[in-house]
């Protein structure tokens, strides 16, 4: 049997990287709790807001047409990861509320997962191989294997914010 989650041997700078994404945040509203880094080149010429929230509308396009690192933020520690993990699609940054969860679903594809902010009561819940998993905010990337039937719950007080990157196997990045 597969492991569901695995720590992966990327080192960036997780005092940057928070920063980075909090300044992001404060700067643009989520929408559906979510920011994209990445977008398409439908929309290279479109205003930085545009390209932030173009994959987070477009929810079940394929993942390799949102390779476009967004400009405003290049040079950035967020950049930096966007260049040194092979082969991503969207690049997001995820927000769960406290007291919330996603419906039990699988994706078409493994996700990164970066923690910016969590708590001790939000897991990812694999409900057909009966496991709960916690991420801690330690600095690391974890591969999180979510082609398994998965959830995730918030039942803490305070709100859970990850990067969400996405694995794409067949299209390079494009910076």
């Amino acid at each position: 049997m597969t492991q569901l989650i695995t720590k992966c041997d990327y080192k960036f700078d997780k005092d940057k990287i928070i920063k980075e994404v909090l300044s992001i945040s404060a700067e643009h509203s989520l929408y559906n709790g979510q920011l994209s880094l990445t977008h398409s080149k439908r929309t290279i010429n479109s205003t930085t807001i545009e390209q932030l929230l173009e994959a987070t509308r477009h929810q079940h396009q394929e993942l390799n047409i949102f390779d476009m690192f967004n400009e405003q933020y290049k040079g950035t520690e967020l950049h930096k990861i966007f260049n040194t993990i092979p082969n991503l699609g969207k690049f997001r940054i995820v927000m769960k509320p406290p007291m919330s969860c996603y419906n039990v679903h699988k994706d078409s594809t493994k996700k990164y997962h970066f923690v910016i902010n969590t708590n001790p009561s939000s897991f990812f819940v694999f409900p057909e191989r009966d496991e709960v998993i916690h991420i801690p905010c330690d600095g690391n990337v974890y591969l999180v294997d979510t082609l398994e039937p998965h959830t995730f719950i918030n039942c803490g007080d305070s709100q859970r914010i990850h990067l969400v990157l996405s694995e794409f196997n067949d299209v390079p990045n494009t910076t």
